[in-house]
């Protein structure tokens, strides 16, 4: 596998683009990061499934991590392989 860094937002957009897996995205709400709900990137990932958190910012696993441990484990949960 090729690891490519993008050299412009176009270019980081295609790779995004490529994301054909289930995608979990997280964001505090007290985070600097762009809300993935209006940001042009995050939006480029087709299934994504965002999860917003508050009283929790860029650390969002440090600042609430009952919540992220719950919701990543019902993410998987619901995309497991049937037995």
């Amino acid at each position: 596998m090729r690891i490519v860094e993008p050299q412009s937002a176009e270019e980081a957009a295609e790779i995004l683009r490529q994301i054909s897996c289930p995608a979990l995205l997280f964001w505090g709400r007290q985070s600097f990061a762009k809300d993935p709900e209006t940001d042009p990137l995050a939006q480029e990932v087709a299934h994504r499934q965002i999860v917003k958190v508050d009283q929790a910012g860029h650390w969002l696993h440090h600042d609430q991590l009952e919540i992220f441990l719950r919701e990543t484990k019902k993410f998987l949960a619901d995309y497991s392989p049937v037995r």
